[in-house]
């Protein structure tokens, strides 16, 4: 063990209990295929970990840079997979015997899960984990059998792997080749006592609990399933496997930006507006409310904090922002205007509404984009984004949905897609705003939903591509309430079922839809037959109506074709 020193002394975890088998995923994020080379990413709120299908874990990743390099068991290939944004299921069957290897990237742990189940042979598995340490003075390992302990640097910060379930009783056994730090051990995993190891970051004073990984995971045993996040949130199902996923990828990235703040990866400036509006149109409200502090003084920070007054009905963090926001907002559009103003009226403070809906003379200026929004609206889309391989620019994103809604292509759910694709292959260094500019358009543009907390209402105004045939959203956030709207198509008719899970009062949906078609020929509510006004937008009809959500409501409606 050149360079390694090896620290009696060195402070080691709790052991943890033996955590029971990890069930394999069941929920609507679920991708199966046969194993491949492709390199896949899973994310949490404080870590990452590259996997590749074939050769198993690349890298585990967290705030503090790479915890693991390669790790590897020497068992039979990967003949398929089920992978969903946080979890990969190898099932690995050969001469050797059948196993099944279990990654979780935990939501809150800067770290991984990684479980065997199966039938070793006699003398096992040999597992092998590569690790982050040059030989050097300030290199100390400790090895207390299946628990091993590292710290590096003046900073002292490291990291920790411990087994639970069959092992090889000697415990870990530390190398070092040209260069690179190995730890190896043989592992005994049998169908019904699993071997689990759990990596995790570990800073110079931290004590790290007894596994907070697997509390989240038995959590999930409990539901006998696993979600892509802990905490709820927003979840589609529209039968497009990479925008359903993207949006749990999405969702996944903006927690890690936003959680991690006060790392090196911290985010600042309209970034950091960006983050909290896809935060709140992803339901992740707690997250969102961690970053409030930061914001107040651009046109970005006013508009977050004003969709925040719309999503929870909370105007406090508004409210003690004005006068840095004043400034900001002197010579801001319109718009952003009157959507300030709205939530300061929803706070109480009437003078600043009415200051804010004043006119205001310019001299003109670029204005803030909004949803299909700009100047340059009519320049063709197509080749903005057939052009290059990374996700569009936020630009092309609104433009994109802009014609979506206003005509009968699909250019905002290719723009979507596009982006939200891109975070299943990258890291969580460069997610973030691009994310939460993806979720914002999609709840906000593609569902239409418009919330407004303070006085318990919300507008839903899907505008979907002519040629899908249904779409699901659940876990929508607005104040104390959770929602979901589900809309199919067939034939002349178009069905919404608009639903509220949780939350006290019940809101007041307002529907709005926007169809296919050249005219409104009948109406349903709950069964019965409506009488509802429809007008003309943009090329298609617009139904509007009115209804409280105190229970279940379902809305049909059928246009005569175009």
């Amino acid at each position: 063990m050149t360079g390694l020193i090896l620290a009696p002394d060195l402070a080691l975890p709790r052991f943890a209990p033996d955590p029971g088998e990890i069930p394999p995923p069941r929920d609507g994020l679920v991708r199966a295929s046969r194993a491949d080379g492709r390199e896949r990413v899973f994310a949490g709120a404080r870590s990452l970990v590259r996997a590749n299908g074939l050769a198993g874990v690349v890298s585990v990743e967290t705030g503090g840079g790479a915890l693991t390099g390669p790790i590897r068991l020497a068992a039979p290939p990967a003949a398929n997979l089920l992978a969903t944004p946080r979890t990969l299921v190898r099932e690995r069957v050969g001469a050797g015997g059948g196993l099944r290897e279990t990654l979780v990237v935990p939501e809150r742990l800067p770290g991984a899960v990684i479980q065997w189940a199966g039938d070793a042979p006699a003398r096992g598995w040999v597992l092998d984990v590569e690790l982050p340490l040059a030989p050097s003075p300030d290199t100390r390992v400790r090895v207390d059998g299946p628990l091993l302990r590292w710290a590096a640097g003046s900073e002292g910060a490291g990291g920790v792997l411990q087994l639970t379930g069959p092992v090889d009783g000697a415990g870990w056994t530390l190398m070092v080749e040209q260069g690179r730090a190995r730890a190896r051990i043989a592992i005994h995993p049998h169908a019904q006592h699993p071997v689990t190891l759990l990596l995790s970051a570990v800073e110079a004073h931290d004590r790290l609990p007894s596994l907070p990984a697997l509390g989240a995971v038995s959590a999930h045993r409990r539901r006998d399933t696993l979600e892509p996040h802990d905490a709820p949130g927003l979840v589609v199902r529209t039968g497009v496997p990479d925008l359903d996923d993207g949006v749990a990828w999405a969702r996944a990235a903006i927690r890690a930006r936003l959680v991690d703040r006060g790392r090196e990866r911290h985010v600042r400036g309209d970034a950091l507006a960006d983050l909290v509006r896809g935060a709140l149109a992803g339901g992740e409200v707690d997250v969102a409310r961690a970053a409030l502090q930061d914001l107040g003084s651009t046109r970005a920070d006013a508009e977050a904090l004003a969709l925040w007054v719309a999503w929870t009905g909370r105007p406090e963090p508004l409210l003690e922002a004005r006068a840095s926001l004043e400034p900001a907002l002197a010579e801001a559009p319109d718009a952003l205007r009157r959507r300030v103003a709205e939530a300061a009226e929803a706070g109480g403070d009437e003078a600043w509404a009415a200051e804010l809906r004043r006119p205001v003379a310019r001299d003109g200026g670029r204005r803030l984009p909004t949803l299909g929004g700009g100047d340059d609206d009519d320049a063709p889309v197509a080749p903005l984004l057939e052009s290059g391989e990374g996700p569009p620019d936020a630009d092309t994103l609104r433009r994109a949905m802009g014609r979506t809604c206003s005509d009968t292509s699909d250019w905002g759910v290719a723009a979507l897609r596009r982006a939200l694709a891109g975070a299943s292959r990258r890291g969580l260094d460069v997610l973030g705003p691009e994310a939460a500019l993806t979720l914002d358009l999609l709840v906000r543009g593609l569902l239409g939903v418009e919330p407004d907390a303070s006085v318990g209402r919300v507008r839903v105004g899907p505008c979907f591509p002519a040629g899908w045939a249904s779409f699901r959203a659940d876990d929508l956030q607005v104040g104390d309430a959770r929602l979901g709207v589900e809309m199919t198509r067939e034939g002349p008719w178009t069905r919404l079922v608009l639903r509220q899970s949780a939350g006290g009062a019940p809101v007041t949906w307002i529907v709005e839809p926007r169809l296919v078609g050249r005219a409104l020929v009948q109406a349903r509510v709950d069964g019965a037959p409506a009488e509802i006004d429809a007008e003309q937008v943009d090329g298609r009809i617009r139904p509007r109506l009115q209804i409280p959500a105190e229970r279940e409501r379902t809305v049909e409606l059928e246009v005569s074709p175009p």
